[in-house]
């Protein structure tokens, strides 16, 4: 399930790849799809929608879960992309940040 972002917020950027022993090109995973690459399906459809700008509870209208579910989803997302608590960044934003691919990995 992609994000339904507006064409002006897509990041657009080329494949990131090294040169193969056998001489052809090999794509190489950046550090955003290693983290992305942690989540289940079902948290990265919350992250998604979330990057939609969707509310806890929109999200469990969506994907038909209790507003309890949709909390332990993000809670463990934003374990596995290692955004802790913080009273300077917030959390659903830096989310939102790694989704788009650009926050580097910690």
């Amino acid at each position: 399930m992609q994000a339904k972002l507006p064409n002006r917020l897509l990041v657009h950027r080329t494949q990131p790849s090294v040169e193969s022993q056998r001489g052809g090109r090999v794509p190489v995973q950046t550090p955003t799809e290693t983290l992305l690459g942690q989540l289940t399906g079902r948290e990265r459809q919350v992250l998604e929608l979330v990057a939609d700008g969707r509310s806890n509870l929109a999200i469990g209208r969506e994907l038909r879960l209790r507003p309890k579910t949709v909390e332990a989803h993000l809670r463990s997302l934003f374990y596995k992309l290692g955004l802790e608590q913080s009273p300077y960044e917030h959390r659903r934003v830096m989310a939102v940040v790694t989704y788009l691919g650009r926050r580097p990995a910690s």
